[in-house]
């Protein structure tokens, strides 16, 4: 029998200091990870925007007619009363005036409002927006360039843009460049 022949395990006073170093490094680590996430988040958000203005173009070019996307809440109808968060319907836009006629535009794609939390609206056409069969950005305050802005009002980071030029591409721009992340902006 040996007298300094040494259990396995740990001690409590180990396990203690094993314990508060963890605690220390989570706590560092927890708002670097949730700012990671919400990032994602809003990055996933940014995404969806940016794949419809895409479609609404590919549709309008494809048809070579323009087409047209506004707010609505009941996805039956365009509702002047409504923003861009609360839903949307893409349509063909016969009479190039941004107003669903049932009788001569085809409904083409009917979308959700967005993630709860989030605040989505443009800079410039609150009541349509559209492309004409060009592939060039039209909307109901006249030329085509805006910014469709999505962020969060309690978040960690700033929000995003997707930026349309006058010509009809959009892309991504990061940050919200002054604009104001509120309901009230839309």
């Amino acid at each position: 029998m040996d007298i300094f022949k040494r259990e396995k395990g740990f001690t409590l006073y180990e396990l203690l200091i094993s314990m508060a170093l963890t605690a220390v490094i989570l706590a560092l680590a927890a708002p670097s990870f949730q700012s990671l996430v919400e990032r994602n988040s809003l990055s996933v958000e940014a995404t969806k925007i940016l794949s419809l203005l895409s479609y609404v173009r590919a549709e309008a070019i494809k048809r070579n007619s323009s087409v047209s996307l506004c707010p609505s809440l009941n996805g039956l109808e365009c509702d002047s009363g409504s923003s861009w968060m609360d839903g949307w319907i893409v349509f063909s836009d016969q009479a190039k005036s941004g107003e669903l006629d049932h009788e001569n535009d085809r409904v083409l794609r009917v979308g959700e409002p967005v993630t709860a939390g989030y605040i989505l609206y443009s800079t410039k056409h609150q009541q349509w927006f559209g492309y004409r069969s060009d592939g060039v950005s039209v909307g109901s305050s006249g030329s085509g360039n805006t910014s469709f802005v999505i962020c969060r009002p309690e978040g960690l980071i700033e929000g995003s843009r997707v930026v349309v030029s006058i010509t009809g591409r959009p892309r991504f721009a990061s940050g919200l460049d002054g604009k104001l992340c509120e309901a009230s902006s839309g």
